[in-house]
C-alpha cells in the first residue's frame, strides 16, 4: 500500500491537507482452493481533504471544509466460507463543514474561547459501513446494510487558558 500526506498552511494562519491512500491486502487460505482473496480490510482507494480558511479583515472567523471519499469494502455471508468477501460494498462518501470564532481575553491575548458550529454529513450521505445477515425460512441469505449517522449538528465550545 502506499498513503502520502500533503499538509500546510496554503492561507496563512490556517490548516489544511490532502491526502491520497492506495491499499490492496489480500490473502490465500490452503484449505479453500481460492487462491488469493481480499482481506476485510482491503479499501483499495481512500482520497481526504481538509482545507481550512479565515476571513480576510478577521482571522477570528473560520470555516473548515472535509471531504472523504473511498471505495468499498469486501463482504460476504458469515455462513459460506466459499463466498467470502465475494462482494464489494459502497462507496464512502462525506462532506463536513465547519464555522469557528475565536474569542480573546486577556492583557496578552492568548487566552480565548472558540465557538463552533459543525454541520455534519453535509450532503446527508448514507454510508454503508457493514451488513448483517438475515436468513428467510428456506434458508436463503440477505444482506441488510448498516449506515453511519445522517446529517447532524454539532456545537462546540473550547477554552484556551
Amino acid at each position: 500500500g502506499l498513503d502520502v500526506r500533503l499538509s500546510g498552511e496554503f492561507i496563512p494562519g490556517t490548516v489544511s491537507w490532502f491526502s491520497l491512500g492506495i491499499l490492496s491486502t489480500k490473502e490465500d487460505i490452503d484449505t479453500d482452493n481460492r487462491g488469493y482473496i481480499r482481506r476485510p480490510t482491503d479499501q483499495r482507494l481512500n482520497f481526504g481533504v481538509y482545507f481550512q480558511d479565515h476571513l480576510p479583515n478577521d482571522p477570528t472567523w473560520r470555516v473548515n471544509l472535509s471531504l472523504l471519499l473511498g471505495t468499498g469494502l469486501p463482504f460476504g455471508p458469515p455462513s459460506d466460507i466459499n463466498a467470502r468477501n465475494s462482494y464489494t460494498g459502497g462507496i464512502y462518501r462525506r462532506v463536513d463543514i465547519g464555522f469557528v470564532k475565536e474569542v480573546f481575553f486577556g492583557s496578552v491575548q492568548q487566552h480565548s474561547i472558540l465557538f463552533g458550529l459543525e454541520v455534519l454529513n453535509l450532503l446527508g450521505t448514507e454510508n454503508t459501513i457493514s451488513y448483517s445477515w438475515i436468513e428467510d425460512a428456506i434458508g436463503q441469505e440477505f444482506a441488510v446494510p448498516n449506515t453511519l449517522s445522517a446529517r447532524f449538528l454539532n456545537l462546540k465550545l473550547t477554552v484556551k487558558i
